[in-house]
């Protein structure tokens, strides 16, 4: 029964991506209600994050709650960026579960950042639900001054 659910929310999610394209090419705007009060799973561009660019590094944010440093697995490679995760919500040991509302998500975003970054440098830390990413611009992605003679 749990499988057929899960299928229904995939299907459903497919037909509100369908239709956002379709608004999309009719040039109108799709006011999407937030997450909990669809009730369809997980949309797509969930994680939301932040991307910006101070010039010498990419800084992202990404909104995790509920999620420890052990259940997100982040890769990066050139311009390439992935963060998945999966959360776990299991009751304290020795108690009986008399209700259980909330799911365990699994996600996967990835995206191809607007430059190459150095990955061996790049630092990740999670605070209060905030994901922060510190991505260094690789040495030949930055802006170098060419001096006139």
């Amino acid at each position: 029964m749990r499988t057929r659910f899960h299928d229904l929310q995939h299907l459903l999610s497919s037909m509100d991506a369908l239709q956002d394209r379709f608004n999309l090419l009719a040039g109108e705007t799709y006011n999407r209600l937030p997450i909990f009060e669809r009730g369809w799973g997980i949309p797509d561009g969930w994680p939301k994050m932040n991307l910006y660019d101070t010039g010498e590094q990419l800084e992202l944010n990404v909104e995790l709650p509920g999620y420890a440093k052990e259940d997100i697995n982040i890769k990066v490679q050139g311009n390439y960026l992935e963060i998945s995760g999966t959360r776990k919500t299991a009751g304290p040991e020795g108690y009986t579960v008399h209700r259980h509302e909330r799911e365990n998500p699994q996600f996967t975003r990835s995206m191809t950042l607007p430059i190459e970054v150095d990955s061996g440098l790049a630092t990740a830390s999670i605070k209060n639900g905030i994901l922060s990413l510190i991505l260094p611009k690789s040495v030949a992605a930055r802006p170098q001054q060419i001096t006139i003679r």
